[in-house]
């Protein structure tokens, strides 16, 4: 076995065509056997589900953010229209109407102007 050999015949084997041949062939022969065949299926069971649980999460935080991308992008573009009705002079009952805002926001646009 490959397990038997010493550092210098690792040397001569890795410099030979044949030596990845032989690490298969190896690690052929330990996937036969039957007492390693259910830890070899548990192994690839663990790393399937800790790759299925890793894209699930992926894709839950990237929906998470697509909507506080969203939230935000539509906060951003109501507090511009009420900054641009302000700077127009336009009521505040007329920017609650087209904005869709609260009294609260517009006296906070009105803060910063």
């Amino acid at each position: 076995m490959m397990a038997d050999v010493n550092n210098e015949e690792i040397v001569n084997l890795y410099e030979s065509d044949t030596f990845l041949a032989q690490i298969r062939e190896e690690a052929f022969r330990f996937s036969l056997n039957k007492e390693v065949q259910p830890m070899l299926i548990d192994e690839e069971m663990a790393i399937w589900d800790e790759t299925v649980g890793k894209a699930l999460e992926r894709n839950m935080y990237r929906s998470e953010g697509r909507a506080e991308g969203r939230t935000e992008g539509s906060r951003s573009k109501m507090l511009s229209v009420i900054k641009n009705m302000l700077l127009r002079n336009q009521s505040d009952e007329d920017i609650m109407a087209i904005a869709e805002c609260t009294q609260e926001q517009i006296d906070s646009v009105r803060a910063t102007l």
